[in-house]
């Protein structure tokens, strides 16, 4: 037994073992060799091992092991003791902590001051603050224990983190009459409370006190301070503080500077947070992947995904593995921008660099598959989650899948899903339940997303509003208001629960489709009256649902009425009207309105366009329908099949076959099918004779086609 390099070693049959780096399987093994040799070796030998078992963090092993020294008529010193303790206080059993109290006492021991603090950090961590208070009154006061400084430190620290800031202060207060002088540690540990707590200015004047009692703030100080004004977002005072700092002489560590670019990031000051990012390295700091990582997120959030890229090479380059959270954070922001090859690249990369998934980064995986029309993909990934005991799926992996699955029309097998979910001890959440109703509403089965809608009902789970506007949108999609409106009904009779947007479009869009648009407009008028504020897609639903009745004044009524209450139409709501407009053959409102779209700063789209060129076919205006066909084009729109089914059904309506050929065939170059409506009037067409027998084989071929 010696010590070389400040290392303690073990020699066991002939081989050198390191207790700094030793494992429990080599310290079990040793200390049974140990156990065996004779003679036996001394007691601080073993007390070596019992430490390193300590240290591990294995404390339930060491009271066995205490036992087997003491079948072995080995018998225990202080050492032995002190260890034994802190095992029973860092198991949470306090109790026998004290038991050992009691046998130091019995065998003639005194209670050290490092002893006392082991059995007042037990009770701390307990936590039963009565009794650690209690415990420390007796050991400052009456019964004379050893007091000193760790012991005022471990019942500060043991106060702050239970929340019990103020005692913290009393005690601190009795420190600065009594004898033994608060320290650093102490200041910090109430400064990083109150921090906590919000209570800057407290936090704030100790720290003065701290340097007027000739106790100088250290880096930990400045960074809890740092942390405690971004909790705040007083950002620009924590920078200053960076910069007092320096005129301290106290150079800002990792940690600090951390603090700080996050807090920046999370307020949305990005350029501020580069700023400092780059100044780190000036000022002999490197950043860590705690640092790059809170600069990714924010990157990521703005949708600067290529400077984040940037940052992950350059964490790469100066040798920064960047961890799960990192790739996590990548991956899904390439995922949400549509970049699914990318974001699979991403995945190779965390898997060549041996980073462990988490169970995040398989919902990452398997949502950016499923969002991404992969779905198969990710069911393929969630079965190897299944079958793999290293991730297991959770209620978000189970509640992606069975959305995926409901979006495609298999809500039998998402049923299924559901059940193992439930058989694998996984307790689906309202988020789960909302996609099975989705499922059976999108398939108009109603009954079946009644029933999951009730099973909410008789379980601890209370529905929210949005589990109703599931079931008023599905009931409104299959025609039935009654029950729509029953539901409505039964939302404000719930406490807590109000309708909100949401519900009112539904119901809206819902009595729109059945003709009945004076009630959508009583309904509108008592959202207008009671709330919510309707939204622009509100307006947009009623707008259309009058057009498509023929009230174009009170549609425009409320366009001008939206635009008093400070809200602005969109192309969404013009396009609307022109269409209905156009459709109505009222082409000289529609035309205005088209006209004074630029004026208004608004953009016709696709839909706009489409609408007039089908106004002017429909008024024969082939000329009209063209030079809009042209602006169209010329403007970067690309017209769809919508576009070209309303040009081609025009131009064979107006007999002009020849014309019509040349857009079919423009179509077909751009991998667009004809329509129903268009198929059927060239059917017509071949069917009769007439002046266009010519044009008929061309006309031919595009139907095999």
């Amino acid at each position: 037994m010696g010590k070389t390099a400040n290392l303690h070693k073990l020699v066991r049959g002939g081989k050198c073992i390191m207790l700094d780096s030793i494992t429990l399987d080599e310290a079990l093994g040793t200390f049974e060799s140990m156990l065996q040799t004779h003679p036996r070796p001394s007691i601080s030998s073993f007390n070596q091992i019992l430490g390193s078992i300590a240290k591990l963090k294995h404390y339930s092993h060491v009271p066995s092991l205490v036992r087997s020294m003491g079948d072995a008529q080995i018998k225990p010193d202080i050492f032995t003791l002190h260890v034994l303790m802190n095992c029973f206080c860092n198991m949470g059993r306090v109790n026998l902590g004290f038991a050992v109290l009691g046998s130091i006492v019995k065998q003639g021991f005194e209670a050290e001051a490092v002893t006392l603090g082991t059995l007042l950090k037990g009770l701390c961590l307990k936590p039963k603050m009565g009794e650690a208070m209690a415990f420390f009154n007796k050991i400052v006061g009456k019964e004379g224990y050893p007091c000193n400084e760790v012991i005022y430190a471990t019942m500060i620290n043991g106060l702050c983190k239970s929340g019990e800031v103020g005692e913290a202060l009393k005690l601190l207060n009795l420190m600065k009459k009594g004898r033994i002088e608060p320290s650093l540690i102490i200041y910090n540990t109430i400064i990083d409370a109150l921090c906590k707590e919000k209570q800057l200015d407290e936090a704030q004047c100790l720290s003065k006190e701290m340097t007027e009692r000739k106790i100088m703030p250290n880096v930990v100080t400045y960074s809890t301070l740092v942390h405690g004004l971004c909790g705040l977002g007083m950002w620009k005072e924590a920078r200053a503080l960076l910069d007092e700092m320096g005129i301290h002489g106290i150079s800002p560590n990792v940690v600090t500077f951390t603090i700080l670019v996050d807090a920046l990031c999370k307020d949305g000051k990005l350029k501020e947070a580069v700023q400092l990012f780059e100044e780190m390295p000036k000022r002999g700091v490197k950043p860590n992947v705690l640092t790059y990582s809170s600069l990714i997120h924010a990157l990521c959030n703005s949708g600067q995904w290529e400077e984040a890229m940037k940052l992950l090479e350059d964490m790469l380059e100066h040798r920064i593995s960047p961890n799960v959270v990192v790739f996590n954070t990548m991956m899904d922001h390439l995922f949400k921008e549509g970049r699914t090859a990318r974001a699979l690249k991403m995945f190779e990369v965390m898997t060549q660099r041996n980073v462990n998934l988490d169970v995040v980064t398989c919902n990452t995986l398997i949502h950016g598959l499923c969002i991404g029309g992969h779905w198969k993909e990710g069911m393929s990934l969630f079965n190897t989650m299944l079958d793999n005991n290293k991730v297991s799926p959770n209620v978000r992996t189970f509640s992606i899948m069975i959305d995926a699955l409901c979006k495609e029309g298999m809500t039998k097998e998402a049923q299924e899903l559901l059940e193992l979910m439930i058989e694998k001890g996984v307790e689906p959440n309202l988020v789960t339940l909302h996609s099975m109703m989705d499922g059976y509403c999108l398939q108009g089965n109603m009954r079946k997303a009644m029933k999951v809608f009730n099973s909410i009902l008789n379980s601890d789970r209370k529905p929210n509003v949005m589990s109703y506007n599931i079931l008023i949108n599905g009931y409104c999609k299959k025609r039935r208001l009654d029950e729509a409106f029953s539901l409505f009904r039964s939302i404000s009779k719930l406490k807590g629960l109000a309708p909100n947007t949401v519900t009112y479009n539904s119901l809206i869009r819902g009595l729109c489709k059945v003709g009945r648009v004076s009630n959508a407009r009583d309904l509108f008028n008592k959202m207008q009256q009671n709330g919510p504020t309707p939204s622009i897609l509100t307006y947009g639903i009623l707008i259309d649902g009058l057009c498509r009745d023929g009230h174009f004044d009170e549609a425009m009524n409320i366009v001008h009425e939206m635009e008093k209450s400070g809200m602005k139409a969109n192309i969404v709501i013009y396009s609307s009207i022109i269409d209905c407009m156009c459709k109505a053959r009222n082409l000289k409102e529609a035309r205005k309105l088209f006209g004074d779209l630029l004026a208004k700063q608004l953009q016709p789209d696709v839909k706009t366009y489409t609408s007039m060129i089908n106004g002017f076919l429909k008024e024969r205006m082939l000329k009209e329908a063209e030079d809009v066909f042209t602006e169209m084009t010329e403007k970067g729109f690309t017209p769809n099949d919508v576009t070209f089914n309303v040009i081609v059904q025009g131009l064979i309506k107006m007999d002009n076959i020849k014309k019509a050929i040349q857009y079919l065939s423009e179509m077909v170059e751009k991998g667009l099918l004809p329509d129903s409506a268009t198929t059927s009037l060239i059917v017509d067409l071949l069917s009769v004779d007439g002046p266009h027998n010519e044009s008929k084989e061309i006309l031919q071929e595009f139907l095999c086609k």
